[in-house]
């Protein structure tokens, strides 16, 4: 009687053996891997996606110039191809402002059939969600550079011209894309207007300052605004 017992208490104490927990700690240490390691890659398609966007109005634009010997929403005589659309004043840049050519670009690009109109007036979803492309020229330059320039914002947040990215990921899309430098070539970037200073930028830089250097000690989310070049004037 007292063995039996006995058999049976040593039953019910059993447990893992070190091997077999070395074998579930490494099972949960792939799981978590796999996990961190596949939205990385999702990260990184959704950076990638911008690029191959911004080269896709690009392109577009390119095509209705080529067309039309204009730039969309600059177009002066738009109305002649499509009734009741908005003639542009034709002095080859996009200006911005209320019931201006900025509201005319994607609605030419759409007439033209160039490319199918996406959102409505100046603003068109970007790839990635929580952010837009609005407005396109800045009379006042963007760091001392007066140009066309499609400007990517967020939705939501950090005053009228929020930014859309964290610095870390602004700069992977300037690197792929450009120089890698915040100031210069066809993509550039600033803080989002109403930002505190260092925000995606080291000081109080805004797009309209002469120089601008990424601050990748900045983790702040939507507080890069990204203006990319599409035809430097």
């Amino acid at each position: 009687m007292n063995s039996y017992f006995f058999t049976i208490k040593l039953k019910s104490q059993k447990g893992f053996t070190l091997v077999e927990l070395s074998i579930v700690i490494v099972i949960i240490g792939l799981i978590v891997a796999g996990v961190v390691g596949g939205q990385t890659l999702v990260k990184q398609a959704k950076l990638r996606s911008v690029i191959a966007d911004v080269y896709k109005v690009q392109t577009a634009l390119n095509a209705f110039y080529l067309e039309y010997a204009a730039l969309p929403g600059d177009m002066p005589n738009a109305s002649d191809f499509w009734t009741g659309a908005y003639d542009g004043n034709g002095n080859n840049r996009i200006d911005q402002g209320a019931n201006t050519e900025t509201l005319a670009v994607w609605t030419h690009l759409h007439l033209s059939e160039i490319l199918l109109q996406q959102g409505t007036n100046e603003n068109r979803p970007s790839p990635i969600a929580g952010t837009r492309y609005l407005h396109w020229y800045h009379p006042a330059g963007v760091y001392g550079k007066v140009a066309n320039s499609l400007n990517m914002l967020g939705t939501s947040g950090g005053g009228p011209w929020p930014g859309a990215l964290v610095a870390k990921d602004t700069i992977t899309i300037d690197k792929k894309m450009d120089d890698g430098l915040a100031d210069s070539g066809v993509m550039r970037s600033a803080k989002g207007l109403g930002r505190p200073a260092d925000q995606c930028t080291q000081g109080a830089n805004q797009y309209n300052a002469t120089s601008a250097v990424y601050n990748l000690t900045d983790t702040t989310q939507q507080a890069c605004w990204i203006m990319f070049f599409i035809w430097p004037k």
